[in-house]
């Protein structure tokens, strides 16, 4: 095999030792290779065996070779030649290089292919981000709401208590009575509630209580 495929015997070396599985492996089918993390292939791979060290220089070679690339499920590069594969190092011979030429017009069509897919993939992402936003806002409205409902009911429940307190205070002034009978505490109690609920009348209990007759 010529000077002219060692980037492919060294390539194809690189995939069969499964040394670097990491960062550059065959595809599950062994009929094309995938790049895992293109940071480490071309810090611990690259400077071994190539004379570039730029990631973009590799892939415009596989270019120059006529490999196709697309973009998996996982985001990784996978590329792809029908004379490139798994254990069948025979079917390099039949690998030719491109001219310059044809070789980056392909490149270039690759980059656009893919940079297509990612515009689309970005338009997809900013109509869900309007989705997720809208939500976002319906959610504050109802959230806002919840804490209006719940001051009112806090607002409520402090008059409750408050007028509570007032009870309170009212029937222990009224106990006060029935405990030790205070004629002047009495008459000022009475003369509170003398307009409230109409006359008084005499009451039917045993237990003595002041009587007040309004004129």
């Amino acid at each position: 095999m010529g000077n002219q495929k060692k980037f492919l015997q060294k390539l194809f070396h690189i995939l069969q030792s499964k040394q670097h599985e990491d960062c550059i492996q065959w595809s599950q089918d062994g009929n094309s290779l995938l790049i895992i993390s293109a940071e480490l292939f071309e810090v611990m791979v690259m400077p071994s065996y190539f004379n570039s060290t730029k990631i973009s220089t590799f892939y415009r070679q596989l270019s120059q070779y006529g490999f196709k690339v697309k973009q998996n499920e996982n985001r990784q590069k996978q590329f792809y030649h029908s004379n490139f594969q798994q254990g069948n190092i025979e079917k390099l011979l039949n690998i030719e290089k491109r001219k310059k030429q044809q070789s980056h017009l392909d490149y270039s069509n690759c980059l656009n292919e893919e940079n297509k897919k990612l515009n689309n993939e970005l338009k997809l992402l900013q109509k869900q981000q309007l989705v997720i936003q809208a939500q976002l806002n319906i959610h504050t409205k109802i959230y806002l709401q919840i804490c209006k409902q719940i001051t009112t009911i806090s607002d409520y429940f402090f008059k409750c208590n408050k007028d509570s307190q007032e009870c309170t205070i009212f029937f222990e002034a009224i106990i006060s009575v029935f405990k030790g009978f205070n004629p002047e505490i009495a008459s000022n109690i009475f003369e509170d509630l003398k307009n409230i609920g109409g006359p008084l009348s005499p009451q039917l209990s045993p237990l003595l209580f002041p009587y007040l007759k309004f004129v």
